[in-house]
């Protein structure tokens, strides 16, 4: 599939879902906060403290009760 061609299929996919959601009016999705944590390399394969910084990014996703969480890189 095209890049161009991929790119407007998924705009028109995300706008059927969202634009039904946005019309409904329900006081709730106009209230309730949206929460992600980010994260990018963590490299645990050369950084001494990969894993306990790994551990300490999830433990605070955790505690902030995160919605969705999304990793920008590898893990090595």
């Amino acid at each position: 599939m095209q890049r161009r061609k991929f790119l407007k299929n998924a705009a028109l996919a995300s706008s059927a879902i969202v634009l039904p959601w946005q019309l409904s009016g329900k006081e709730t999705a106009k209230t309730k906060k949206l929460r992600f944590g980010l994260i990018a390399d963590i490299h645990q394969d050369v950084m001494h403290d990969g894993a306990e910084r790994l551990k300490a990014f999830i433990d605070e996703s955790n505690n902030r009760k995160m919605d969705f969480v999304m990793q920008l890189g590898d893990f090595c």
